[in-house]
């Protein structure tokens, strides 16, 4: 049935970004659904225009233009239709215009971060728990105020959000705005890990690598820190670098440290700097390269990170695709 078609594709976007994906994950699960049940992008946009105004799937109708699932890519009717599902009590449409001023999309000619976090804070209230993240984050960041960041990363985490489930357990850990709690530190870093979350992974493998809450374990460390580095996390790919070049817990690879190493520097990890520098000279992992070395070295300006001392830390999920 046709209402059966859009509300399936829909129940896909409200998970999603409840759960904090980006739109690359959501849009490639729709695909894979309409895939196999034997529908198309066009399909599925034209049922949802044919229901919106019985049905009230603005959102949707409005996720569509702003994707090109189905229909040219348009910014402007997206935001439109997010007003329209904004004002009748949609937390995802909420969320979503929350996002259009953010980032200024749309007919929206200026990012609005008052205008953003009024929407996120409507979609919050509405149990939106990727907004209710958000709105942690405000809370901490700019007012400092860890109770209240407790309270919407609590909220956030329990409804399966990734990225509250780190920022939950960074709080744990500190014992910011709640008792610190090393045992639910630990459980929330696990839940975020599990749910691919890549800081969630970096902090997870760092319990492992101390032996907090846990047997030390420094093999396990090592995966949780090669998931995280997969998942393009700058600082995880510091520390597979160091394991890889060390030798200490997996088998010596130059060429995988060198790889390693060198997305991190690519990303912007200054403390690479001294060890591509290093390998460029030394010809570890990469051909001796006299220009790549004076390259590098010219770049150093804070001394290279031991596993020791990579910083891990709960980290803001950005709104990339």
């Amino acid at each position: 049935m046709v209402s059966d078609l859009v509300s399936e594709a829909f129940a896909i976007i409200a998970k999603g970004i409840n759960s904090g994906y980006v739109s690359r994950e959501i849009n490639s699960n729709i695909i894979a659904h309409l895939r196999q049940i034997n529908q198309t992008e066009e399909t599925l946009f034209k049922s949802a225009q044919d229901i919106v105004k019985d049905e009230g799937f603005y959102s949707l109708l409005g996720y569509c233009h702003q994707e090109g699932i189905g229909i040219n890519l348009n910014q402007q009717k997206a935001l439109e239709f997010y007003q329209i599902g904004a004002v009748i009590g949609d937390d995802c449409a909420q969320f979503l215009l929350g996002k259009c001023w953010q980032l200024g999309h749309g007919i929206i000619a200026r990012k609005d971060p008052e205008h953003a976090f009024r929407w996120y804070r409507k979609a919050a209230e509405a149990g939106n728990h990727m907004a209710q993240y958000l709105v942690g984050t405000l809370y901490e960041d700019k007012y400092q105020d860890f109770k209240l960041s407790y309270k919407w990363y609590k909220k956030s985490a329990r409804g399966g959000n990734r990225y509250g489930q780190t920022s939950l357990g960074y709080l744990y850990e500190n014992g910011y705005g709640t008792a610190k709690n090393m045992r639910l530190a630990f459980h929330w870093y696990r839940q975020a890990a599990e749910n691919d979350e890549s800081f969630g992974q970096l902090n997870l493998a760092h319990f492992y690598s101390k032996g907090l809450m846990i047997s030390q374990d420094l093999f396990q460390a090592f995966l949780w820190y090669e998931k995280s580095a997969q998942l393009e996390n700058r600082f995880a790919q510091v520390v597979v670098g160091n394991f890889y070049w060390s030798g200490n817990v997996i088998h010596r690879n130059w060429l995988k440290g060198f790889r390693a190493w060198n997305k991190a520097a690519s990303s912007g990890m200054e403390a690479m700097e001294f060890n591509m520098s290093e390998a460029y000279f030394h010809g570890w992992g990469a051909q001796k390269d006299r220009h790549e070395f004076f390259r590098h070295y010219r770049k150093i300006k804070v001394p290279s990170l031991t596993i020791e001392e990579t910083p891990y830390t709960a980290k803001r999920c950005e709104f990339g695709r």
